[in-house]
């Protein structure tokens, strides 16, 4: 059965935003996706579970655990390399998290992608250790990314935006 459906309120996705709201923006290939599971200390579920959306902010949620080799910071520094990241959404048992349509990418094993990370949250609110995955953009073999508004822009591009643009004051950077 569902239990989540999350809801992300976040700006138009251009290099710009997503790089203002990341700690970490790396290009990267995925090594492995792991099983959902909960984030809640214990990895099990939370005993209250509500509806997440723009009125309850609760931070209860199922991820995925994903493996990450990082090959270049863009924006940041890698503090761990592999790296594993939070993927909202997911399943838990019987239980699944579905992320609204198109905020999330369908990311592969082995697939290069420029990565935008951010802090976890964790099922009580306080912000987490582990990086979050806001978003992953396709890197093709000839180093374009594919982004949802600019189209195919060059890596040396995206990474001369994203160094030039501000912070959100709740980005943690």
């Amino acid at each position: 059965k569902v239990v989540r459906q999350v809801y992300l309120d976040r700006p138009d996705p251009t290099i710009t935003n997503r790089a203002s709201a990341s700690v970490l923006v790396a290009v990267a290939s995925v090594e492995g996706i792991d099983a959902g599971r909960w984030n809640s200390a214990s990895g099990e579920r939370p005993a209250a579970i509500e509806q997440v959306g723009p009125a309850n902010p609760d931070t209860s949620m199922i991820f995925r655990p994903v493996a990450l080799r990082i090959e270049e910071a863009v924006r940041g520094t890698v503090v761990h390399n592999p790296t594993t990241v939070r993927w909202i959404g997911g399943q838990a048992g019987f239980e699944f998290a579905a992320v609204e349509a198109g905020a999330s990418p369908n990311l592969v094993d082995g697939g290069r992608y420029l990565f935008f990370l951010g802090m976890s949250i964790d099922a009580g609110g306080q912000r987490g250790t582990d990086l979050m995955f806001l978003d992953a953009w396709p890197i093709s073999p000839a180093d374009l990314v594919s982004t949802p508004l600019e189209g195919e822009v060059p890596l040396t591009s995206v990474a001369t935006t994203a160094n030039a643009a501000p912070t959100f004051p709740d980005s943690n950077r």
